[in-house]
């Protein structure tokens, strides 16, 4: 909005500055194969990519040729090696600030109920009639039927599963409430481990859902929260 607008022109030249000074103090270093460096990072850049029509027209979106991001890349490098040589060593972090975050930020420290859970995914098109509806739901019915004979979980999630999980045999890994959405949520907190749901439909089709582990809400203490807030105040220093 107008009223921001100043405000955030100043935050953008201050950037600037700061990235322009940091450069500066980095042409001091010597920074083995910098120009090397920046061309894989370039190479890496291009292969997120279908092809190359479309790594070109990115770079057109953006205004940009792959000369001055090739520039552009390097600049980063060279900044990066900057601050992890010359100035992150320096910083440090006490255990006194480790205890007053900790002490002071007592709801990043709580863990809620966690559930870990693995599913069968028959998905549905948003656009499907009821036909296709109906033979997901049938398909998924009688894999259930076969779970409940003694199928392996995994094989069947490997086999016929249509979300990404299949390759993990369906394992979700840990999550807690809010994660997923409403239906699949409530089918599995109503699950004990060991448990096979029935067959429960979502915008996203038909699963089959069984819980394998469930914790219990906990506090975080803080010599297991320690490396991380550690991390956190250094980044932020």
């Amino acid at each position: 909005p107008p009223l921001l607008q100043k405000e955030f022109d100043m935050q953008a030249l201050n950037q600037l500055i700061s990235s322009e000074l940091l450069f500066q103090a980095s042409q001091k270093l010597e920074i083995k194969d910098l120009d090397k460096q920046a061309e894989a990072k370039l190479a890496e850049i291009k292969q997120r990519f279908p092809d190359s029509q479309d790594y070109a027209r990115e770079l057109q979106k953006i205004g940009v040729d792959e000369k001055s991001l090739l520039e552009s890349t390097r600049r980063e490098l060279a900044i990066a090696y900057f601050i992890n040589t010359k100035i992150a060593p320096d910083i440090k972090v006490s255990e006194e600030e480790i205890k007053k975050f900790y002490e002071q930020n007592p709801d990043k420290f709580r863990q809620g109920e966690q559930a870990r859970a693995s599913h069968i995914l028959i998905g549905i098109d948003s656009k499907a009639g009821s036909e296709a509806k109906q033979a997901a739901r049938e398909k998924a019915g009688k894999l259930h039927q076969e779970l409940v004979n003694g199928a392996d979980f995994a094989t069947l999630a490997k086999e016929n599963s249509t979300c990404p999980s299949s390759k993990q045999g369906g394992d979700l890994g840990y999550f807690g409430k809010g994660r997923m959405v409403p239906q699949f949520e409530q089918a599995v907190f109503a699950l004990q481990p060991g448990d096979l749901s029935n067959v429960v439909e979502t915008q996203f089709g038909y699963h089959i859902i069984k819980l394998t582990d469930r914790k219990k809400a906990e506090e975080i203490p803080l010599p297991a929260a320690k490396d991380k807030i550690e991390n956190y105040l250094r980044v932020q220093k």
